[in-house]
């Protein structure tokens, strides 16, 4: 009989003894049953070999299949960690772009004011002053940079 702990599958000698299954050593079998234990460490017959490898051959296929199938519930797990983490971030990043993208809307806004007020001051006064002119030219580059037009620009 084996019978290790940790393995959810192992199997046994059997003999059929007045109509009950018994479990016995491996020289006085008839025959192997393959059992799973369950979490309460009660076990439940699975399947019947005639040959002692083909129990063992049986026991060791299901206990390899539950190892890949634990292993490949670990992955998900992991996988399911780092798309959440890649979620985050990407919520974050969305985030982040749309208040950039605000802040660049309310920036092209103030320069296309900053624009507007130069255009009236110099209706006003006729001509700019080489300091005023100057600061106009410096929103004039900026909205162009940004993206943006300027009068005379079509």
């Amino acid at each position: 009989m084996t019978k290790p702990l940790e393995a959810p599958f192992y199997f046994s000698g059997v003999i059929d003894y007045n109509g009950e299954c018994q479990q016995v050593s491996d020289d006085e079998a008839q025959f192997w049953t393959v059992y799973e234990r369950n979490s309460d460490g009660l076990s439940s017959a699975i399947c019947d070999c005639y040959h002692r490898d083909d129990a063992v051959a049986a026991t060791e296929r299901f206990n390899a299949l539950i190892a890949a199938l634990e292993q490949s519930q670990k992955s998900f797990k992991r996988l399911d960690e780092r798309n959440a983490v890649l979620n985050s971030t990407l919520d974050r990043w969305a985030v982040e772009r749309a208040e950039n993208a605000n802040v660049i809307v309310e920036m092209l806004k103030a320069l296309e004011n900053h624009e507007i007020f130069w255009s009236i001051r110099e209706l006003e006064l006729g001509s700019l002053s080489p300091e005023a002119a100057m600061v106009r030219d410096v929103g004039v580059r900026a909205i162009r940079t940004a993206g943006g037009t300027v009068q005379g620009d079509e």
